[in-house]
């Protein structure tokens, strides 16, 4: 009884083994890099439409503020990906951005 207990564990180990070795090798194989769109705009107030400088445009860890004229211009990768505008004084605002690859 005991023989045939050291041969089952065995074969546990074994088949687990080779589920970890498998799962090492995918996980291990390089992932390509999504394509990058370029989102490009102007944040401009809602009431005047006057330019708005020092917008943080965010998605994730990805952030830049608009410049003097309000333009800004981030990478994103292609997909949905929801923007956050952000202002001094202002309340945030998020927009759904449905990014094709090859678009702008």
């Amino acid at each position: 009884m005991r023989k045939s207990n050291y041969r089952y564990w065995t074969l546990q180990v074994l088949v687990l083994g080779t589920a970890n070795l498998l799962l090492l090798a995918l996980t291990r194989i390089p992932q390509p890099e999504p394509e990058t769109v370029t989102v490009k705009g102007t944040a401009v107030d809602a009431g005047s439409m006057t330019p708005l400088r020092g917008v943080e445009v965010a998605w994730k860890s990805r952030k830049v503020i608009s410049d003097i004229r309000g333009r800004y211009e981030i990478q994103l990768p292609a997909g949905t990906r929801e923007v956050s505008f952000k202002a001094p004084n202002r309340p945030v605002i998020k927009k759904l951005l449905i990014l094709k690859q090859g678009g702008t």
